[in-house]
């Protein structure tokens, strides 16, 4: 960073750059970054991190693309939800809520993979008013639509 015409680099102590994200490292020494520390939310007091159930979804053959984010529930905190850009186009039919069947394929697919508190609670078509993101989505934007859209559905 440029500071008052000098260079500055805000290094730890231990000299680490202090990004945000968060990770361990595996058995061989590789990093593996799993999530960003300001979009981590708790639910049934566990973390979850978004961008982890989004690479998942991403992995799957008919997912082009997702977006989770956390809405309140009473019960648990907060549980996670899908917006989804499926390849086949799907996002494109008149539902906001993903037709159950794919649904539920998904849901298969993830909880084969993940513990079951990081599964979405709903499943929503791509909104047309969403841009795909393909860099930082915004979550805010992405929360208040999905608060809006569960806002009749008890999670």
């Amino acid at each position: 960073y440029l500071q008052d015409g000098l260079l500055h680099l805000p290094l730890t102590p231990d000299g680490w750059f202090p990004t945000g994200d968060m990770g361990h490292f595996d058995a061989c020494g590789r990093l593996c970054v799993f999530g960003r520390k300001d979009n981590r939310f708790v639910t049934r007091g566990e973390n979850v991190y978004p961008e982890e159930i989004e690479q998942q979804l991403a992995e799957l053959d008919c997912v082009e693309e997702a977006v989770i984010v956390p809405i309140p529930h009473e019960a648990h905190g907060m549980v996670p939800i899908a917006f989804i850009r499926m390849k086949t186009g799907q996002d494109d039919c008149a539902q906001k809520v993903l037709p159950e069947s794919m649904a539920q394929e998904i849901r298969s697919a993830l909880a084969a993979v993940m513990p079951h508190y990081k599964l979405p609670a709903r499943y929503y078509t791509w909104p047309s008013e969403m841009p795909p993101y393909r860099a930082k989505p915004d979550r805010l934007a992405w929360q208040a639509l999905a608060l809006n859209q569960t806002r009749n559905y008890l999670v």
